[in-house]
């Protein structure tokens, strides 16, 4: 079992004993905390301690930042404070994203990929490299099916497109990785392919559009979608 299965149940357990005991008395929901804040925080604080196991930081400031957008007046409450609104949410926002833009040059990169700019998009031709990783921005990745294996692409509040070259060389049982966080991820497979996905989805959405029809070569498109969209289409 995934440690973000294992996080997600436990909190939706805890959800669920502190409900039962509000009901019946034995606690008293504090007074402006409402049980749609209570179930957005908790959803929030699982996504962000999965996010800290896996080491994505940003998300983690994200998930936080989040948070206390959700329960500012609460808080502003507590600490006895005249003014409930106590940073407007845009100067959080533009503050948390210049933070992460700072820990995104600190952060070494696994992958260095020669790219080209086209219509809004960093295009990324196949360089053997088995995994890439796109933050923020739109950005579209053609995999060489001559040598193609395996690929794992993570995208984090960003675009990421998927697209194949060379698919007459596809000899099938290729696996394509992904991680989609926040975002939104479209993987466009060749007409006659078959596909086989296997992708735990996360408070998002997954569309695929490829069918059972086709009687070609099979690829397999596996990973993790968590509160993004992924679409699987024909090409």
């Amino acid at each position: 079992m995934k440690a973000k299965n294992i996080i997600f149940g436990i909190l939706i357990i805890l959800f669920g004993i502190f409900g039962i005991l509000e009901v019946s008395g034995v606690i008293t929901l504090s007074s402006g905390i409402s049980y749609i804040q209570i179930i957005g925080g908790l959803i929030l604080a699982g996504f962000a301690v999965t996010s800290l196991i896996k080491g994505r930081i940003c998300t983690v400031l994200y998930s936080l930042m989040l948070i206390f957008m959700i329960f500012e007046r609460n808080i502003a409450v507590l600490l006895e404070l005249n003014n409930q609104n106590i940073i407007n949410n845009w100067l959080l926002l533009l503050f948390t994203t210049i933070i992460c833009i700072g820990i995104h040059f600190l952060k070494p990169r696994r992958v260095r990929v020669k790219k080209a700019r086209v219509s809004g998009y960093n295009i990324s031709h196949d360089d053997g490299a088995s995994y890439k990783e796109h933050s923020f921005g739109a950005a579209a990745e053609y995999i060489d099916c001559a040598t193609f294996t395996r690929k794992h692409y993570e995208n984090n509040l960003g675009q990421t497109v998927i697209r194949f070259e060379n698919a007459s060389e596809y000899i099938g049982e290729g696996i394509v990785c992904v991680e989609n966080n926040l975002g939104h991820m479209e993987i466009y497979v060749p007409s006659d392919w078959r596909v086989t996905v296997n992708i735990e989805n996360s408070l998002g959405a997954i569309r695929n559009d490829c069918g059972n029809s086709a009687t070609g070569p099979v690829l397999y498109i596996e990973g993790e979608n968590s509160l993004g969209a992924i679409d699987i289409v024909r090409a």
